[in-house]
């Protein structure tokens, strides 16, 4: 059931509903060819886990059982990253998803694993999935002004109508501006985190962000400079 409505919802979505749904017939293909009995297998932008759940039913299928392979993967979106856990969850499957979502070409969520078989199915339907990160990075930017940047060009929409040279800005004053203002906890103070969503919300009003992609925008920068934060002080 869950496979049926997550279907229905990639459909509705068209070419971008391939960043968190790849068809069932494809995933048995891929999982058939590589048949990963045991091990660890690696998903390197693992969307919904559908790699995943095909990978234990082809385990059962062949007289194996559930936990003969570890699951490891990644996944940038956060809403996908959530439905992902959610998948696996349902089903009884012990999975390793990172700790928050992330670029894997920039922020590797699992630098030290070696896996026995990676399963992957970049979105290649959507032209811009490589963009915002790498590009950053060949702006120039710190390491930390590159997860800004990365938090910014998720949406599709901001990249068509804003230059490299005006994300690479604002992820540069949302830096400098962060920084100077993150000095608590943030799970103690929420009115800290009310006033540093106002303070982005400025800096994004202030270079023309996209109106109805700003709430969004903003909560991805402030996850990732929650998850920065102590580096800081």
């Amino acid at each position: 059931m869950y496979e049926y409505f997550l279907g229905m919802f990639a459909n509705a979505e068209g070419k971008r509903g391939g960043q968190f749904y790849t068809p069932a017939s494809i995933v048995k293909t891929l999982v058939a060819v590589l048949a990963p009995h045991q091990g660890k297998v690696y998903d390197p932008c693992c969307g919904s886990g559908g790699m995943f759940v095909q990978s234990e039913k082809f385990i059962e299928a062949h007289g194996g059982k559930l936990g003969d392979v570890s699951i490891y993967g990644q996944e940038a979106n956060p809403t996908t990253w959530r439905l992902a856990a959610m998948n696996l969850a349902i089903r009884g499957i012990d999975f390793n998803l990172g700790r928050e979502p992330a670029d894997t070409f920039v922020r590797n969520q699992h630098p030290d694993l070696r896996a026995d078989f990676i399963l992957a199915n970049p979105p290649f339907n959507i032209s811009d999935w490589w963009h915002g990160s790498l590009e950053g990075e060949q702006l120039g930017l710190s390491d930390d002004e590159v997860r800004f940047y990365d938090a910014l060009a998720n949406n599709e929409s901001a990249v068509k109508e804003l230059t490299d040279e005006t994300l690479k800005k604002i992820a540069h004053e949302l830096t400098e501006n962060l920084k100077k203002n993150i000095t608590v906890d943030w799970a103690q103070r929420e009115s800290v985190r009310a006033t540093l969503r106002l303070m982005v919300k400025r800096i994004l009003r202030k270079y023309k962000y996209p109106p109805d992609q700003t709430d969004a925008a903003i909560e991805l920068v402030l996850q990732q400079a929650e998850s920065i934060g102590d580096s800081w002080g």
